[in-house]
């Protein structure tokens, strides 16, 4: 919290200082304060990336909210430098398989740089369980990562 609030005032003194007007600066701060959350950490079988889910959404205000989730291919080695590239997350959903039926909405995956995606709008409409399914292809191979996710 402490961390917060040093991070809010510093976004007040530095916009303040270049000229930008207090409605400015308190719509960066609230910007700069707001932390992505993790959802979900999967392995790509096969090669040494994780694929990292986030979304700014808190668990206790996803029911029936649009959020956007962003999407990385993170590692710890060198080894993985320039293979990032090849991989491409083709399509999302996310479905409740007791109901058997999905989201009422349809999510577009677009593609921010490298390895990275952001993936909108996602609306998980009921209180349960969800399965979340990312599809990522490479040209020769498809890798389809699952996460259950309970909304409460």
């Amino acid at each position: 919290m402490k961390s917060w609030i040093h991070s809010g005032l510093w976004v007040l003194v530095v916009g303040l200082s270049v000229g930008m007007n207090a409605k400015e600066v308190e719509k960066k701060a609230k910007i700069e304060i707001k932390k992505a959350r993790e959802i979900s950490r999967k392995p790509l079988p096969g090669t040494l990336f994780q694929v990292l889910a986030q979304t700014e959404t808190p668990a206790d205000q996803q029911l029936n909210q649009i959020m956007t989730l962003s999407v990385e291919l993170v590692s710890h080695t060198k080894e993985t430098a320039g293979a990032r590239e090849k991989w491409k997350l083709t399509t999302f959903d996310a479905k409740m398989p007791a109901h058997k039926h999905g989201m009422v909405v349809k999510s577009v995956v677009e593609t921010k740089e490298a390895g990275k995606w952001s993936i909108a709008p996602v609306k998980l409409h009921m209180r349960g369980h969800w399965v979340l399914e990312f599809t990522f292809e490479n040209g020769t191979q498809t890798q389809v990562i699952t996460q259950d996710l309970h909304v409460p």
